[in-house]
């Protein structure tokens, strides 16, 4: 009789392959099926036991599946090897698929990626849909086979014209990191939406985040939190922290810290290592709840165990400001070099201040210009930033022209993403003429940026540019208003004196003007 396999997915630690459990509408299989609940099932086993002895591939794979399971029988993945063995070797897919998987995960065998990818293999020839993605995995990863894209691509589309879910999955992934093919997050987006349509919630989170970020999609919020809801609410701890950051940042829907923290705590309690950062930062942060360090370390711990960086991070930033704990910078630069080494940009920045300032370790330049280029040279602009306060200080390499210069280079990075201070500094060693042949006019500009993020030295530099006509057309009311401003920002309480040449008109026209450009975000300073 011709069997029809309904394949229930049991996705594993070890390996992101799957094995199957049956059933088929055979009349043994019918059999096994309503003994699963009932109170005695050594009926069930036993004809199980006898048909196997005579050969029967069919029953071979339900009783190694029993053993694998412990349903009937005691668990025994040796004695589950066993009887899949006999049913495979006999040809029958569904046990050559989860020999394989015993085989690549070393589960009452030892770990053999070659035997693997034979038996998936062998089941997969057979035209089965989980067998076939299991192989493309195989291929995907070069486990037990040459590793190949066009390969993994091959088999990964044969099981997903079959509607498997996790092969549809998987080539989206391809698709939207361009392995293998030509990189479109439109294709992604179709294949993506083919699993989550099944209830995938790998997919539907995947989906949900294309939607958050405009990816071969248009950008919806709205769509994006339908998707990521989809597979919180069948419990994936990754989709229920996504949630809750749109709750968080009211993304597409009301903020609030309430139902972020009702969703950051769902998926913390499941062990997943960003909700429960999450969840210390709102602890730490006070938002939604009573402001506690201790409940911020805690989450922290949890996260930080797991080798999450951004939570050992944190954790080394709570030791070194003494928050919730005794103050220890050597506790701090423990944790600082655990997420450092994993390339957490932050925490390698953290790490060379420490050594910068000699905080737990001997001071030592190098070693701090060292963990600063390695975040900067991932864009983080705060390294950026130190990386050429240290090179325009002379600290590590002694002052010179060529240093000036690598100061301006690390500067113009931080810089073109807003960082005032770099934006500053720039100017004044454009305006000094230091690494780079003296440019007023450029000087001016470089200012003008910092001064309209608030920074109080550029504020006074725009002033004083001003007042002197240098790199600027020279204007007593603009300087008056450029001081005024960065007085009112710094000591609004105080009463402002200047030394000028303007009246008292003027005065009262350039304290307006100077108004009219703080409130407006200094969108209107001209």
């Amino acid at each position: 009789m011709k069997k029809v396999h309904f394949w229930m997915i049991f996705l594993l630690v070890a390996g992101c392959t799957s094995r199957e459990s049956h059933y088929t509408d055979s009349p043994l299989l019918e059999v096994f099926e309503r003994s699963w609940n009932a109170p005695n099932t050594e009926k069930t086993i036993a004809q199980l036991r006898s048909a196997s002895n005579k050969g029967d591939a069919e029953s071979q794979y339900l009783l190694g599946w029993s053993y694998d399971e412990g349903q009937g029988v005691k668990q025994s993945a040796s004695e589950a090897v066993k009887y899949y063995k006999m049913s495979a070797d006999q040809g029958y897919a569904p046990a050559q698929n989860n020999l394989g998987w015993m085989y690549q995960n070393g589960y009452g065998v030892k770990k053999n990626f070659d035997e693997a990818a034979k038996y998936y293999r062998l089941a997969a020839l057979q035209g089965f849909a989980l067998p076939q993605f299991n192989l493309g995995w195989m291929y995907e990863k070069g486990q037990g086979v040459e590793q190949s894209y066009d390969k993994a691509l091959t088999y990964y589309r044969l099981s997903a014209k079959q509607n498997f879910a996790r092969a549809q999955y998987s080539l989206a992934n391809l698709y939207k990191s361009g392995s293998g093919v030509e990189q479109s997050y439109e294709k992604a987006v179709t294949y993506y939406e083919l699993a989550a349509g099944q209830g995938y919630v790998f997919a539907q989170t995947q989906l949900g985040w294309m939607y958050e970020e405009g990816k071969g999609v248009t950008q919806s919020n709205t769509n994006a939190l339908e998707y990521y809801r989809l597979a919180a609410e069948q419990g994936y701890a990754r989709a229920q922290t996504n949630l809750g950051w749109m709750y968080e940042e009211g993304k597409g829907v009301t903020q609030s810290d309430t139902k972020a923290l009702e969703y950051y705590r769902l998926a913390a309690e499941q062990g997943y290592a960003r909700a429960q950062t999450n969840l210390g930062w709102m602890y730490e942060d006070g938002k939604g709840v009573t402001q506690s360090d201790t409940k911020a370390l805690e989450y922290y711990r949890l996260a930080a165990e797991q080798g999450y960086a951004r939570a050992q991070t944190n954790l080394g930033w709570m030791y070194k400001e003494g928050k919730g704990v005794t103050q220890s910078n050597a506790k701090a630069l423990e944790y600082y070099r655990l997420a450092a080494e994993q390339g957490y940009a932050r925490a390698q920045t953290n790490l060379a201040w420490l050594y910068r300032n000699g905080l737990g370790v001997t001071q030592d330049y190098e070693k701090a210009i060292e963990y600063y280029k390695m975040a900067a040279d991932q864009g983080y602009k705060n390294a950026q930033a130190n990386l050429g306060w240290m090179y325009s200080e002379g600290l590590g390499e002694r002052r010179s022209y060529k240093t000036y210069q690598k100061a301006i280079k690390y500067y113009e990075l931080a810089a073109e993403q807003g960082d005032s201070f770099s934006q500053v500094n720039l100017g004044v060693l454009y305006d000094m003429g230091y690494g780079t042949p003296q440019n007023k006019e450029k000087a001016v500009r470089y200012y003008r940026m910092s001064a309209e993020r608030g920074n109080l030295r550029a504020q006074s530099k725009l002033g004083w540019a001003y007042k002197r006509g240098k790199g600027v057309e020279q204007s007593d009311l603009k300087s008056y208003m450029w001081f005024y401003i960065r007085h009112y920002n710094q000591s609004p309480d105080e009463e402002f004196e200047a030394n000028t040449r303007l009246n008292s008109v003027q005065i009262k026209e350039a304290k307006w003007m100077a108004l009219k450009c703080i409130s407006s975000n200094y969108s209107d300073c001209d």
